[in-house]
């Protein structure tokens, strides 16, 4: 082989092994994108969870406040309406 041949396989080698790690690092970019991705994914799906799960609680509470309002309520008619009887009964 001669020295011109030798210098341009030598090239040829150099030229595929740049090429391979530029595709190998693409490659890698685009796998790392893709975890990235992924657990942005999960973090969205997990705090979507979550405020649905927050809002659940927090119609509970709006429900069993409103209940203790209603018996309150309830109760001081009731309270109101014997107060109504007494007075009647007293005249």
């Amino acid at each position: 082989m001669s020295d011109a041949q030798i210098k341009d396989l030598q090239e040829q080698f150099k030229r595929e092994m740049d090429q391979l790690e530029k595709t190998i690092n693409e490659e890698k970019a685009k796998q790392i994108n893709n975890m990235r991705q992924a657990l942005l994914q999960r973090r969205i799906a997990k705090e979507k969870k979550r405020k649905a799960a927050e809002l659940v609680e927090q119609q509970k509470h709006q429900k069993k406040r409103q209940q203790g309002n209603m018996k309150e309520a309830f109760r001081k008619l009731i309270e109101k309406k014997a107060e109504e009887e007494k007075v009647r009964l007293q005249k």
